[in-house]
């Protein structure tokens, strides 16, 4: 199939369906350029196999607490295997997948992020993830676990969506919802600042990360909510992340909720500053702090871009960050001026770190800290040449805040559909149990992702893989009459 035509302003690849996405009924599975589909129950159980075409064999612990070798079997679905390569700092899909193996393998790093969903080199069926790896199938921090103290950044840190991962990265399953909020502390300057002088080799081990600080703070609900939605909307821009933002009962959640996805340029670095300012304040750091690690990031474009200029700067500062930027553009500056505005906030509280926070992110109508419109490094301290004298735009150089699909939605319905991907994410069953959850009528638990089971796989269609390792029926599409899709009148889609 050819790419369909723009119907209408929505996330693509759903502009290109007939009606909108939250209209469609529970258990619709799209394929990912939304030109097939299937249902939930359509799904056929199946053995998983080796290579060689044996059957996959794990060994588990079964109620007696001995080990005993299964045939793996479940629903055929696939999941994305995460590598290192695939994540950066509270992003969970920098690069996608090209061709190749092994140290062969070529990968293409995103200039925009309008289509979230992963571009992974392998998959893993859903159910040997889960069999072998049982938290493999839920929420969770990663980290690259090759780095050193030389690279722009050492502590490459993301939450994770329900996907498994490779040995590549290291994983932190934080047990409770309010440990999701780690990478924020775990990704600033002060963490990095801290981390680089341990690193005596190559590998990010635990013996490593147990020394290394992250704040003794107690997060009030505001600033926990505030921390939450940032972890959230920076690392997972996609679908998937629909039950995450769902098990978040102390957040206010409210407007459009694609519009708290920092999906474009100006909407990653403004959070990306906001987070470091936090963070930098609880741990109790001042503006000459900040301003000792960010040392030598504001020299000018043409320096940074001159080799043997660069030989003669700190080994393992931060100002190979964003060099190939003017400084005004630059993260580690931007980051300083929002954290010197977040301290006069804190000042005007009469030194209240968490009056201060809420102030900073209750400014502009609670829009909290915008890019400004010009910068003037020399009022910070910055800069080396005349220029740096002189107020420089900032931004209307990082494009729009939100794409036009992120507000074309009315909230109720972008909340809708925020729980109809949830249901079709954890199936009927899951997503039963995670509303019950939510309403206190069971013991809080973590909610991961459940496929639905099938009824008889030996009756179903002839199915076949996408891009994305789903399944879609063979010549099912939407330019066909699709009953379920019909549009229908208010009182059966209210019911409904």
């Amino acid at each position: 199939h050819s790419p369909l035509p723009r119907l209408r302003c929505a996330q693509p690849p759903y502009d290109r369906l007939p009606i909108p996405r939250a209209d469609i009924p529970e258990g619709i599975i799209l394929s990912r350029e939304a030109t097939h589909y299937l249902h939930e129950d359509e799904i056929p159980i199946v053995t998983f196999t080796e290579a060689n075409g044996k059957p996959l064999k794990i060994k588990v612990q079964n109620e007696e607490g001995k080990k005993e070798e299964v045939v793996v079997k479940g629903p055929a679905v696939a999941l994305p295997l995460y590598q290192g390569v695939m994540i950066w700092q509270l992003n969970s899909c920098v690069s996608d997948y090209l061709k190749g193996a092994t140290h062969s393998a070529r990968w293409e790093r995103r200039s925009q992020y309008e289509e979230f969903l992963p571009e992974p080199q392998f998959a893993m069926g859903h159910a040997v993830a889960k069999f072998s790896t049982p938290g493999s199938v839920s929420s969770r921090i990663a980290y690259r676990a090759v780095q050193n103290a030389t690279n722009q950044r050492t502590m490459i840190c993301s939450l994770l969506p329900q996907a498994p991962a490779g040995n590549s990265l290291g994983v932190i399953h934080p047990g409770k919802i309010a440990g999701m909020t780690l990478p924020i502390f775990m990704n600033d300057f002060a963490y990095d600042y801290a981390l680089r002088p341990r690193m005596s080799q190559a590998n990010l081990n635990w013996f490593i990360l147990e020394e290394t600080p992250v704040p003794n703070h107690k997060l009030i609900d505001g600033i926990y909510s505030i921390a939450m939605k940032l972890t959230i909307g920076m690392s997972i821009c996609n679908v998937v992340s629909s039950i995450l933002w769902l098990t978040l009962p102390k957040c206010k959640l409210e407007g459009h909720w694609r519009s708290l996805w920092a999906a474009t340029e100006h909407e990653r670095i403004r959070l990306r500053c906001v987070g470091d300012a936090i963070s930098l304040s609880v741990r109790g750091l001042e503006i000459q702090d900040v301003a000792r690690m960010i040392k030598d990031c504001d020299h000018s474009l043409e320096a940074m871009q001159n080799s043997k200029f660069a030989s003669t700067l700190y080994v393992k500062g931060f100002w190979r960050v964003d060099k190939d930027k003017l400084p005004e553009h630059r993260h580690t500056v931007l980051t300083l001026v929002a954290f010197d505005d977040l301290q006069e906030k804190i000042a005007a509280c009469g030194g209240d770190v968490d009056k201060g926070i809420e102030a900073f992110c209750a400014q502009n109508d609670g829009e909290g800290w915008m890019l400004p419109e010009t910068l003037r490094l020399a009022d910070y301290g910055l800069g080396h040449d005349d220029r740096a004298k002189e107020h420089q735009p900032v931004r209307e150089c990082f494009g729009p805040r939100f794409y036009d699909w992120q507000l074309a939605q009315s909230p109720e319905e972008s909340w809708r559909e925020c729980h109809l991907h949830a249901r079709n994410l954890l199936g009927k069953g899951g997503y039963e149990a995670l509303l019950a959850e939510l309403a206190g009528e069971t013991t809080p638990q973590a909610a991961t992702a459940k496929t639905p089971t099938t009824s008889s796989p030996n009756t179903k269609p002839p199915a076949s893989h996408d891009a994305y390792g789903q399944l879609h029926l063979g010549g099912r599409g939407f330019d066909e009459d699709i009953p379920l899709l019909q549009e229908k009148d208010e009182d059966v889609r209210e019911e409904q």
